[in-house]
């Protein structure tokens, strides 16, 4: 997988957060899971586990509005 984050030009480096969504909420709820299908390319990553964490990650933000 790869993480991808689209953020305005002049914020500051957003590198910890793609570090800290990989080692937190992908980790505990995507790669321990035996339930999800990790080769799944058509689906992604369908766990509402990940995405509210993820969610809540992003909008916990200086930089989010």
């Amino acid at each position: 997988y790869k993480f991808v984050l689209l953020s305005d030009p002049n914020a500051e480096s957003l590198r910890f957060v793609l570090r800290s969504i990989h080692t937190g909420p992908f980790i505990d709820y995507v790669v321990r899971n035996p339930l999800v299908l990790m080769d799944s390319r058509e689906r992604g990553i369908d766990n509402e586990y990940f995405r509210s964490s993820v969610d809540r990650t992003i909008r916990g933000l200086p930089v989010f509005p």
